[in-house]
């Protein structure tokens, strides 16, 4: 089902659907309605305005919808088959969103799939399914699969191999097991050899310097299309700019809703320049949301 949907306006009755047709076959100077009173014709007025009106609403209104419903499918295609599953936060998240500090998703997010095989971690998911580690501090981790060309991956923190989930970041291909997030999840600490190497360029000293090092994702054996960013996620660089064209639509349409909230009976009891104002702010609105997309795929 699309994400949006008009339901036609119910039609005037029977014996308005007359008057307004003896009142159009008239027309503007052939007289009055026969036996009608002031009220009646008003009544009859007032039908054809709103009938036109509907119409060319739901006109404007649908071709606003098929363009939403386009952008979405298009950000939707854009996006690698991890993140298509994810809520759309949490992948914003991924993509270098700006959350607040500290905020922490706690909802289940990817795929999970397997059992950890070494140092007898369970690969259970987690009641805290991302946030913020002390050993990574730059990027929120999630709980998904990592999309490595090896099916193994390594943590970062205790450098044991498992299979499985992991808590991943998407941006810089940073894994932690289940156990070593607990013991770091949202906490103050010093960072890992691993993050300190990162920032300083130099190898880390000690037991862990002679390990091997976690396998960086194959992209093109992984399907990733080419010019993809090492170790990031392999997104069109028009995806973020779609998504935020499909977030101004969608206040355009809310404001659009606001405006036509009611407005047949607030017409008839506001004052002539109030009304003025008001038809105009509705034929901005409505220029901004539709008729300058018309323009530009004319041009294009």
């Amino acid at each position: 089902p699309r994400p949006f949907s008009l339901e036609p306006a119910a039609p005037p009755s029977l014996p308005r659907t007359a008057a307004m047709a003896d009142f159009q076959a008239a027309g503007p100077h052939g007289g009055a309605i026969a036996a009608g009173s002031h009220a009646a014709m008003l009544e009859v007025v007032k039908d054809i305005v709103q009938a036109e009106y509907r119409e060319r609403l739901l006109s404007c209104a649908k071709d606003a919808c098929e363009r939403i419903d386009g952008l979405v499918l298009s950000a939707l295609r854009q996006l690698p088959p991890d993140l298509r599953e994810m809520p759309a936060r949490e992948a914003l998240q991924l993509l270098g969103g700006s959350l607040a500090d500290g905020d922490q998703t706690g909802r289940r997010v990817g795929r999970s799939a397997g059992t950890a095989v070494d140092s007898g971690h369970a690969a259970i998911p987690p009641p805290m399914a991302g946030g913020v580690s002390s050993e990574h501090p730059q990027h929120p981790l999630a709980w998904l699969m990592p999309t490595y060309a090896v099916g193994r991956w390594a943590c970062d923190r205790c450098s044991e191999q498992f299979e499985g989930p992991s808590y991943h970041c998407a941006v810089c291909s940073f894994d932690l097991c289940g156990a070593c997030w607990s013991s770091t999840a949202g906490l103050d600490g010093s960072r890992s050899p691993s993050d300190k190497r990162r920032q300083d360029g130099r190898a880390p000293s000690g037991p862990q310097a002679g390990k091997q090092k976690r396998p960086r994702p194959d992209l093109e054996a992984a399907g990733t299309p080419a010019g993809t960013s090492e170790g990031g996620v392999p997104v069109d660089p028009g995806t973020l700019e779609r998504m935020e064209e499909l977030e101004h639509k969608t206040q355009d349409l809310a404001e659009f809703c606001r405006i036509l909230d009611g407005a047949p009976q607030r017409l008839e009891t506001m004052p002539a320049e109030q009304r003025r104002m008001f038809m105009k702010r509705a034929s901005d609105t409505c220029q901004r949301m539709v008729m300058n997309h018309r323009a530009d795929r004319g041009g294009a």
